[in-house]
């Protein structure tokens, strides 16, 4: 009769991680995988779908300068530039005029809108080139019937009211307001999406991988051999697992 070694159950049995079964294991979840990226991903696109908002523009150029000095204009550039300007600060002025409130409210009175002259100013943004000669207007509103009425609008009285304030002021427009366009303001849904459906999955292929490493069930006859020190001469398969065909 042989006498085998009693197993000592008390000792601890040394984790070796088996990155073959460990693949294995993963693609046989492999469909968990794809539906926790799926999800993540479904989720942030929609969240920052949601955080987008659509708005729309219209804007106008208008070119500054007194009457010693010429200009040509074709098709909205400048041909000929003046040599000289006699009011350099000429910009600088139009910025302050054109977000007066005064004449703000001017604009919402004329153009019939029900706005503050706060809110109009809120809408606006003027940029001056590096030549000091052409002021560029820029008007994002919620409506484009809206937006259009105060750019036109805006552009009559403020180049009105600049003229007259300043003697030999002249003011051309070479860029009358333009039609509305839209623009999508946000983040891009897309790119959010991607990025959390790749997380989703490597956090999952993880937690996955921990688990199986952690588990110390005998799942196959060579482990119970390694930690019981006892050769497996056979094993029962399972009955549930089998199938039966009818000849």
């Amino acid at each position: 009769m042989n006498n085998y070694e009693p197993v000592n159950r008390n000792n601890d049995i040394d984790v070796e991680i088996n990155f073959l079964e460990l693949c294995k294991s993963l693609l046989k979840r492999l469909w968990i995988l794809l539906l926790a990226a799926a999800v993540a991903g479904s989720f942030a696109f929609f969240a920052v779908k949601s955080t987008e908002s659509n708005s729309y523009i219209s804007n106008y150029k208008n070119y500054f300068y007194t009457n010693d000095n010429l200009i040509e204009v074709n098709a909205g550039n400048i041909v000929s530039t003046p040599s000289t300007m006699d009011v350099p600060s000429l910009m600088q002025i139009y910025y302050y005029v054109a977000t007066d409130s005064n004449i703000l409210q001017r604009v919402n009175e004329k153009a019939e809108l029900n706005l503050s002259a706060e809110e109009i100013k809120s809408m606006l943004s003027i940029d001056i080139d590096d030549k000091n000669t052409i002021v560029s207007v820029t008007v994002c509103g919620e409506t484009p019937e809206e937006v259009y009425s105060v750019a036109e609008t805006l552009n009559e009285l403020a180049g009105a009211e600049l003229m007259e304030k300043i003697e030999g002021c002249q003011i051309e427009t070479i860029v009358s307001p333009s039609e509305p366009e839209i623009q999508v303001s946000g983040r891009a849904p897309v790119k959010y999406a991607v990025l959390a459906a790749l997380l989703a999955f490597i956090i999952t292929a993880v937690v996955i991988a921990v688990v199986e490493i952690a588990e110390d069930k005998v799942k196959n006859p060579v482990q119970l051999e390694e930690r019981s020190g006892i050769l497996v001469l056979g094993c029962i398969p399972d009955g549930k697992k089998l199938s039966c065909r009818k000849v």
